[in-house]
């Protein structure tokens, strides 16, 4: 239970996508300590319960997912956040993005203004767009605070001109009441299980064809594939392609309580990712439940998993490594206990959410004052 403190009370607003569970989980937690929480977003379709936090939806004029389309919406959005602000007065803005959550949050002109890019926005999304790429620096420039959780989204931030000195590296945290391990029976099909959006950036399709490799040698094997996005349908072609459908199981998007039980049930987890910000949610959940990580070489998983300790770290793009490693594991039961085991220590220890969101907290208390 997360202690209150009334008499200390902030106004916390975030700007965010109310369906991104790192929202969800932040606004939660600073909500059940008896802050005032407001979200504005531009997303109509909420995801998952919000606790107390006020939630204003800004509804777009234009439909639309291109920059071009986003830029014409900014207009008459800023218009209404502008007067959201004025009404709600809160302590601090946070933008949970360095996308266009934080660009409407930095164009409001309102201070002080705290960021968090979550990975894709700096690595990928500024790069390849220049309209991207200006608003994400115009943005990180006028922040008076940097919250992000790997030295690769720090160093490119550097390179793009902005100050170290207002940047500071934290992890995301996981809830390791709610993500932990449960006894499972020895005697069944082992479950390998991914739980990435199915995008090109996280490169499930490797799994996929990692598959007949792994199933020639070990047939008693279920891979569970979580998640949603533009290439199901290919990767399910592919399953039929590759004449492993009977192994696979799409499940599509489910809730966090049914994540949860999801790797509870799992006995490896696999992130074939082509791009990562130091240590992604999924995979740190995944390690809370006492799983093996079989994961690319991304972020900063080499200072979260050594290979022969909590699993492996193997090369993108590489289905034969990947089934290789997944048959070891399969084949060594001592051994992949063992990794899980210490996975959960560690994600204990360096990646708690309670202890996380307690020292983001310290920090707003500091930067508001």
């Amino acid at each position: 239970m997360v202690e209150k403190f009334p008499d200390e009370r902030l106004k916390i607003c975030l700007f965010g996508d109310i369906a991104a569970p790192h929202l969800r989980r932040w606004a939660v937690y600073f909500s059940n300590r008896g802050h005032q929480i407001d979200i504005i977003t531009l997303n109509e379709i909420l995801a998952g319960d919000y606790g107390g936090a006020n939630i204003h939806i800004i509804k777009k004029k234009f439909s639309g997912g291109g920059t071009l389309t986003r830029m014409i919406n900014f207009f008459p959005a800023l218009l209404e956040i502008k007067k959201i602000l004025k009404r709600i007065n809160p302590n601090l803005i946070h933008g949970q993005d360095a996308g266009g959550n934080s660009w409407l949050a930095a164009l409001s002109g309102f201070r002080p203004l705290v960021i968090t890019p979550w990975g894709s926005d700096i690595l990928i999304h500024a790069k390849e767009d220049f309209i991207s790429g200006f608003f994400t620096k115009y943005a990180l420039k006028k922040a008076d605070l940097i919250l992000c959780d790997g030295a690769n989204i720090r160093d490119e931030m550097i390179k793009m001109g902005i100050s170290n000195s207002k940047i500071k590296i934290f992890a995301f945290g996981v809830d390791v009441e709610k993500f932990k391990p449960a006894l499972k029976e020895s005697k069944r099909r082992k479950i390998i299980v991914s739980t990435r959006f199915l995008t090109a950036v996280h490169d499930v399709e490797t799994l996929v064809r990692a598959v007949p490799l792994v199933v020639k040698d070990f047939s008693e094997v279920k891979f569970i594939i979580i998640g949603d996005g533009d290439k199901k349908f290919f990767l399910e072609r592919l399953a039929c392609g590759e004449g492993v459908s009977e192994f696979i199981e799409f499940v599509g998007r489910v809730t966090e309580a049914q994540m949860a039980q999801y790797l509870r049930s799992a006995d490896i987890y696999v992130s074939t990712s082509l791009s990562e910000s130091g240590l992604a949610a999924s995979t740190a959940e995944a390690m809370a439940c006492e799983l093996p990580v079989i994961n690319t070489d991304t972020g900063d998983i080499r200072f979260w998993i050594q290979d022969g300790e909590g699993g492996f770290v193997i090369p993108v793009k590489n289905p034969n490594i990947l089934a290789e490693k997944l048959i070891y594991l399969l084949e060594n039961d001592t051994q992949r206990l063992a990794f899980g085991k210490n996975n959960r220590k560690i994600i204990k220890e360096r990646n708690n959410y309670y202890k996380e969101m307690a020292d983001i907290e310290i920090i707003y208390k500091s930067i508001i004052k």
